[in-house]
């Protein structure tokens, strides 16, 4: 039967599938695929006894698992689009063990009750089957297919409780058909995929006679977040014309003139719809029934009207006369409605949103986990494959040509631009289409109130949409990154969960096995909760690999109150990742006698914290080295071209570690694929893929002069180390190194708080916060720092200069250092320097003490951060895990901290912390043989005549 045809309005499931595929241009390959896929489905459903026996009766798609129309419809992704595509479209699979774990937890609430005696028992069945489900992003239905699936499991309980009658199959295939058709509802965009997911629900129910259409009313194709409501439809969308026309920017303009369209929709908006909306007065719409369905899809429409067809757009006078739409009119607002699959939810399911107090009662629901953002690689790598490798410059100069050569290419170009403009502009005021905000009934905004600044993500528009799309106290149960949680542009979602929700549950996942076909590494969260009321204290777990965490949750999830939250992210309120109690009390201690880093009172560091140059919108401001002709590098770390003119390396991430400030120098190529080779100690040099003239970086007001702090901005909470700074002085750098400044810039201050940075102990909070792979200011800002007026009497200063100044280019700060502190001039320059593997780790494990004890830890606490259980996704116990345990800095820094703690600090300063001598033995001389040539005072003298020697005056 796979090669008989199919047809599309068949009640027979096969026919009605193969019509689906038969509609879609498939290469030969993906077609194999496919029916390999098929035949596994169907051996998994009914396995043969023999998978070589040709006898076997030959299978029939009827016998495939619902489940599998999903991976399905996942093959269909992958032959349609390249991987990476695809997961910019952040469309993946739901496995169905996944979908029902967080279907029960969600369902459960609404079908369970407790009885007199506090025990558990169902709820009637009346109670069960008025409930109403939806997933708003159904794809091929694994939510819809676990919800179903529970729902007759607490349904037939319920009957077996309530009238003491089991539910036999017959009665068990009758209970799903009326689940189906009473409780479940679904929305997606594709209609491939509406298709798959009738037909997966249509399997699952089991019944031979139904025919497909049955589930029509329920499961429909529209964009879930594009669509209008009874409370603003009536209200003429001023903020429509807030937007731009996408060629504001549109600096590669060959037949379309560079902000043209923009002008337009600004000369619409004054010169019409705003004296319109002055001489109309809004009045009440009266609109017959009939007519609804046009008026919500226009009012939508005049949000994305084309601003080369604005002659047709309605206009207030129109609007509020109800004006009999023109045939263009009709015919542009049909096509929008077409385009954008417009959804309007008070008309497709009125049964659900009756009054102010109407919604589902459940929304369950994997979203795109997407950024909407107009991308040009994307775009363009269709027309050019090489697009993707060009440099900005490259770039822009390729669409040019391209634009030349076609001109309804710079069209379309142009058209995704103001879609994107238009999406952005909607999202933003869609809530508010008069300028103030749309109340419901019970004061709740419509959306999108909060989505905060920045890029739009779609599954944070999603979460506000389903929280709106609930009734009171109904449950919200979703799968979303682990972002939800983390990262700033979620503050205002959290601020909505925690404030105005009861946040129940949120589960913090690593993909490690697989879960998602995505990298291992990704990070999502599955949540639930419920609308209405305040979050006083809410069940987490992170780091978890697999689903045994849904179960029985109650009793081994952590316990994080609100408090906790507004303690330790007083301004972001994101959750940061403890893994136990001990955990918890630790940081609440870690909080206690510390200030912010990002604090500004007169007791914190007062930084100032920038990001100088982007990579790529200032490419214009650097070129590559090997452009620089007849520049030649000199001792300094700078780039010289006779006397007069100078260039600078531009700092990337990869060129600083801690205490680092040339870790790796560049050898060939650029971006991802670029090669880079480590520079060892012995032989330190600037060895930079980029350089800036000196006049360019002193014009720029983004730089930051002086002595300054650059850390390292990709970074990841399951590397060895997450933050790793640098001092640096006088250098541009560029987006992945931000900097930061105290506002007292002397050498101590800076040095001491770099020494704070690169300890473990601030290391372990800040892994704690990490939501990503950059390690952003708003994470920085929250982080417990030690107060300037503990640490700066203190050792670290000098100890933090040994490890990071150990180059001819720092003799300035050296000097400054010899200032500040008298006794270093009673000490070799060169051997103050920490260039062998022996000193760099004695100083660290010295320094490791002293931030540990200025931090309050006892001994037993630090030994808790820097355990060695490999269990502990963040832990450090990768440090240095290619030497036997005794020779690492974690083992060797507790020993430091246990012979301090006999001590005191104060001793621990003044008497120069040795390794036992049989560590020492091990790890080599703590000098090369060339620091200890000559004498202090000539030792010195170098100091000065480097300092003197440096060729241009730094910018300050």
């Amino acid at each position: 039967m796979l090669f008989q045809s199919g047809s599309p309005h068949s009640a027979v499931m096969l026919e009605r599938a193969l019509a689906l595929f038969e509609a879609i241009d498939l290469p030969d390959m993906c077609v194999w695929q496919l029916l390999d896929l098929i035949h596994r489905a169907l051996f998994l459903r009914r396995p043969l006894m023999d998978e070589n026996d040709r006898d076997a009766p030959q299978r029939d798609l009827e016998m495939l698992c619902p489940e599998y129309l999903g991976l399905i419809y996942q093959t269909l992704l992958d032959c349609h689009q390249h991987g990476a595509e695809r997961k910019g479209s952040g469309t993946f699979y739901t496995r169905p063990q996944l979908a029902q774990a967080l279907a029960r937890r969600t369902l459960e609430p609404l079908t369970c009750m407790l009885d007199e005696q506090g025990q558990s028992i169902p709820c009637p069945p009346a109670d069960i089957l008025a409930l109403h489900i939806c997933d708003p992003a159904c794809g091929s239905a694994s939510f819809l297919l676990a919800a179903l699936r529970y729902l007759c499991t607490r349904l037939t309980a319920s009957l077996l409780y309530y009238t003491c009658e089991d539910a036999e199959q017959p009665i068990q295939t009758d209970l799903r058909l009326q689940i189906a058709a009473q409780c479940l509802y679904g929305v997606d965009l594709a209609p491939l995929v509406v298709e798959l997911a009738q037909i997966s629900l249509w399997l699952e129910i089991g019944v031979d006679y139904l025919p497909l259409h049955y589930l029509n009313t329920h499961i429909k194709v529209g964009n879930a977040l594009l669509g209008a409501w009874y409370q603003n439809y009536c209200v003429y969308p001023w903020m429509a014309w807030m937007r731009a026309g996408g060629d504001s920017n549109h600096t590669t303009s060959i037949h379309y003139p560079e902000g043209a369209w923009t002008r337009a929709l600004r000369q619409m908006r004054d010169t019409v719809i705003k004296p319109e909306l002055a001489s109309v007065l809004p009045q009440s719409i009266d609109i017959q029934s009939s007519d609804l369905k046009y008026a919500f899809d226009s009012w939508c429409a005049i949000w994305f009207w084309p601003a080369d067809q604005l002659a047709h757009v309605p206009t207030p006078a129109s609007f509020y006369r109800q004006d009999t739409p023109t045939q263009q009119t009709r015919q542009i607002v049909d096509t929008l409605t077409t385009q954008l699959r417009f959804f309007h939810w008070p008309l497709v399911f009125p049964e659900i949103y009756q009054d102010a107090h109407s919604g589902f009662d459940a929304i369950l629901t994997n979203p795109p986990w997407e950024t909407s953002k107009p991308g040009s690689r994307e775009f363009f790598s269709d027309y050019d494959p090489c697009y993707r490798q060009y440099g900005k410059q490259e770039a822009l100069a390729r669409q040019r040509l391209l634009f030349a050569q076609d001109h309804m290419l710079e069209y379309s170009w142009l058209s995704q631009q103001a879609e994107f403009k238009n999406i952005r502009n909607w999202f933003k005021y869609a809530g508010s289409p008069a300028g103030k905000p749309v109340l419901t009934e019970d004061a709740t905004p419509l959306p999108f109130r909060y989505q905060g600044a920045g890029e739009l993500n779609t599954y944070k528009l999603f979460l506000e949409q389903a929280h709106y799309l609930l009734k009171p106290h109904g449950y919200l149960g979703m799968l979303v990154p682990a972002s939800i949680y983390t990262d700033q542009g979620a503050l205002a979602l959290r601020k909505l969960f925690l404030y105005h929700c009861k946040w129940i549950v949120l589960l913090g996942f690593i993909n490690r096995r697989g879960l998602f076909d995505i990298h291992r590494s990704f990070r999502f969260a599955a949540l639930l909760v419920e609308k209405g009321g305040s979050t006083e204290q809410l069940q987490v777990a992170f780091q978890q690999v697999d689903l045994q965490v849904f179960d029985d949750y109650e009793q081994n999830l952590l316990r994080l109150s609100r408090q906790h939250i507004e303690r330790f992210s007083p301004t972001s309120l994101s959750l940061i990742e403890a893994q136990s109690p001990h955990d918890i009390a630790l940081l609440e201690k870690l909080a206690t006698d510390t200030v912010l880093l990002g604090a500004q009172s007169l007791d914190s560091w007062q930084i100032r914290y920038a990001r100088e140059f982007d990579m790529t919108t200032d490419s214009h401001l650097f070129a590559p080295l090997p452009d620089w002709h007849g520049y030649q590098s000199d001792l300094y770390g700078r780039w010289r071209h006779g006397d007069k003119d100078f260039a600078l390396p531009v700092y990337e991430g990869r060129m600083i570690g801690a205490f680092d400030p040339s870790a790796k120098g560049w050898l060939s190529g650029k971006g991802r694929s670029a090669v880079w080779n480590v520079i060892p100690w012995t032989a330190k040099q600037f060895a930079p893929q980029y350089l800036m003239s000196l006049p360019t970086y002193r014009a720029c007001n983004s730089a930051i002069a002086g002595h300054k702090i650059g850390i390292m901005d990709i970074c990841s909470a399951i590397n060895a180390r997450s933050m790793y700074a640098t001092f640096i002085h006088g250098n541009p750098c560029g987006n992945v190194v931000p900097v930061i400044q105290p506002s007292k810039q002397d050498i101590v201050t800076v040095l001491s708080l770099l020494a704070n940075l690169n300890s473990f102990v601030y290391d372990y909070m800040v892994r704690y916060r990490l939501g990503g792979q950059h390690l952003n200011y708003f994470v920085l800002a929250e982080t417990p720092v030690i107060p300037p007026v503990h640490i700066c009497p203190t050792l670290c200063a000098q100890l933090a200069a040994r490890l990071n100044l150990a180059m001819v280019c720092f003799a300035p700060q050296w000097l400054e250092l010899r200032t500040c502190y008298p006794t270093l001039g009673k000490l070799h320059w060169r051997r103050l320097w920490a260039i062998t593997p022996h000193e760099r780790l004695r100083l660290r494990c010295i320094l490791d003490a002293l931030v540990a004890n200025l931090y309050g830890l006892t001994y037993d606490e630090l030994a808790w951060i820097l355990r060695p259980d490999r269990h502990q996704l963040y832990g450090f116990w990768r440090v240095d895990k290619e030497r036997p345990v005794v020779l690492r800095h974690t083992t060797l820094t507790l020993q430091a901290y246990a012979h301090l703690q006999r001590v005191g600090r104060a001793a621990f300063e003044q008497e120069d912390w040795q390794f036992p001598p049989a560590i020492a033995a091990q790890l080599g001389p703590r000098f090369t043989s060339w620091q200890q040539e000559g004498s202090i005072h000539e030792s010195w003298a170098e100091c000065e005549a480097h300092a003197r020697a440096i060729p241009i005056p730094l910018p300050s």
